[in-house]
């Protein structure tokens, strides 16, 4: 979920309450740079309130305005989806929804060279020892920040790494290679993670490859132990996918698995 991405679509215009509430579904299921949303059209239709050929519509007109990014489909439980990610730099064209209606023109206090200004019957506006009033008022706004430098369509990209971390596709393949299980193939599996990563960020290849690890380290040993796959055949294939919603404790990986623990507990 991305905080900065939905506050982004609330504060511009997008046509209507449909168009309006459907993308900021979207945002509000986004990483910082507008990718990784998929959900069925049934199921935003549910939760938005409307019917499901207003999503389809909905949908469709913003992908021939640029504003959603369809990433092809993708694998689900049930066949597969398809996966959309918001164009940012495309949300930033649009006109703003409202006017900041915190900016103080008239700022009443004392001015900076030590005078008061005096009202039309000789009163000072404000005490001696008050500072000038600041436009930007205790819980009311935040002041803005300087944009970022354009980086193409991702507007949160620039700080999403530290500044000391290795960037590098050699140090980033080493990370990679540490933390995946089965050590095969090496040249093979760093030429596989050279164009992986051109199709999703390293880091998070590495943290689905060390979350891999730990499920594959949680099922033990044992006759029903999941075979471990290549990382070369893991990485071409994509299959940091399937860890995504995999997490160190799941169930165990099929029912004979399963049965086995039934037996161990009688």
């Amino acid at each position: 979920m991305s905080r900065y991405v939905a506050a982004l679509v609330y504060r511009k215009k997008v046509g209507s309450m449909a168009r309006k509430s459907i993308l900021a579904y979207c945002a509000e299921r986004a990483n910082d740079d507008g990718s990784g949303i998929w959900a069925s059209k049934v199921r935003i239709a549910k939760e938005v309130e409307c019917s499901k050929q207003t999503v389809l519509d909905t949908i469709k007109a913003f992908i021939a305005e640029g504003i959603l990014i369809d990433r092809g489909r993708r694998k689900s439980p049930h066949g597969y989806t398809v996966e959309y990610a918001v164009n940012v730099g495309a949300v930033l064209a649009l006109e703003d929804a409202f006017e900041d209606q915190f900016q103080v023109d008239d700022a009443r206090g004392p001015k900076l060279d030590g005078s008061n200004e005096l009202t039309p019957r000789g009163q000072a506006t404000g005490p001696q020892e008050v500072k000038p009033l600041d436009p930007n008022r205790p819980l009311t706004v935040l002041k803005e920040e300087p944009p970022l430098p354009p980086r193409g369509n991702d507007l949160f990209s620039a700080n999403s790494l530290p500044e000391s971390q290795d960037t590098s596709v050699d140090d980033l393949f080493e990370r990679f290679w540490k933390v995946f299980p089965k050590k095969s193939g090496k040249p093979e599996a760093k030429k596989a993670f050279a164009k992986a990563i051109k199709r999703a960020p390293a880091e998070i290849i590495i943290q689905r490859a060390e979350r891999y690890a730990a499920w594959l380290a949680e099922a033990g040993p044992g006759e029903f132990r999941p075979n471990v796959k290549y990382p070369q055949g893991w990485l071409t294939n994509d299959r940091w996918n399937d860890e995504e919603l995999r997490t160190p404790a799941s169930e165990p990986v099929n029912r004979y698995q399963k049965i086995v623990k039934e037996w161990g507990r009688g």
